[in-house]
């Protein structure tokens, strides 16, 4: 018995063991394959994710098996797509669907039979209020012109606007509920709407905090981005040091864009890959160069 006790023990630590390396190399492979993906690399991309990724996707989530099947695909290769649809055929239930590409959401929608145009006038609507909130904030290129009348008056229309759409996304949830909007996003465009315009109303804040509990709750198509986002924004809308570094700021000495103050540098990396960010030195690095700005 003593024997068997011990034997159990070994086998445990040594499947611990194993799993942390593999966690480590899956980690390491992500990110060369965000570095591939922010320099353009799209067919080293997909042979790279053929090559290391997916013969490793059963050990990944939903969220990360989706982001490994849009890398595969990101080169058009015909083999690698043929590769990827097999796959989503055959593992529906074991793939985040918003987390795909948009062909693949498609595909998806294709295999699943989700349909809801009872919800297409709201579809619609979602449409026009993201088109806004995109449309406003490319403003300042347009139209800036370095004086302080001209940063005030572009502002007024941004925030404006953002008040506008806030209120409008609080009239559709109040009509047809978070919970049924997040089971009838078939092309997970409603709720990708709604976590934009809460990440645009820091003047606010308890309402981007509802959307956060909203988030928070076990319900279909909600991408792990739209919490971790808000969560940051709300942390520094608040004061606080942000947790995913997700939120970035011009260093005025150096003019290069970096992250804003986080609460646990040290176990950053961990934080983001759990949730699917993109590595964040990988991150800084593709925002900052030359031809970024």
């Amino acid at each position: 018995m003593k024997l068997f006790s011990v034997l159990l023990v070994f086998l445990i630590l040594v499947n611990c063991t194993s799993f942390h390396s593999t966690n480590n190399n899956l980690r390491e492979y992500f990110k060369i394959a965000d570095n591939l993906l922010m320099n353009g690399e799209k067919k080293e991309l997909s042979d790279f994710t053929y090559q290391n990724l997916f013969p490793n996707v059963k050990h990944l989530d939903k969220n990360k098996k989706a982001r490994v099947l849009n890398y595969l695909q990101i080169s058009q290769d015909s083999v690698y797509l043929s590769i990827a649809k097999r796959y989503i055929k055959n593992n529906t239930s074991k793939i985040s669907k918003c987390t795909l590409d948009s062909s693949s959401i498609s595909y998806y929608n294709e295999l699943t039979s989700c349909k809801s145009s009872d919800y297409d006038s709201l579809r619609n609507n979602f449409r026009e209020i993201m088109y806004r909130d995109q449309y406003y904030r490319q403003l300042p290129d347009k139209y800036f012109t370095g004086t302080k009348a001209a940063i005030d008056s572009i502002m007024s229309v941004i925030i404006d606007n953002d008040n506008q759409n806030r209120e409008s996304i609080k009239k559709a949830l109040s009509k047809y509920s978070f919970k049924k909007i997040a089971e009838n996003d078939c092309d997970c465009s409603l709720l990708k709407t709604v976590w934009f315009v809460a990440q645009h109303s820091d003047s606010d804040v308890p309402f981007q905090k509802e959307i956060l509990e909203m988030f928070s709750r076990p319900y279909p198509n909600i991408k792990p981005q739209y919490y971790t986002y808000l969560t940051d924004r709300i942390n520094m809308n608040e004061g606080k040091k942000q947790i995913y570094g997700t939120q970035m700021r011009l260093n005025p000495k150096t003019k290069k864009m970096e992250i804003s103050p986080v609460k646990n540098p040290k176990k950053i990396d961990q934080l983001r890959f759990r949730n699917n960010l993109i590595d964040l030195q990988v991150y800084l690095n593709f925002t900052n160069k030359p031809d970024q700005k």
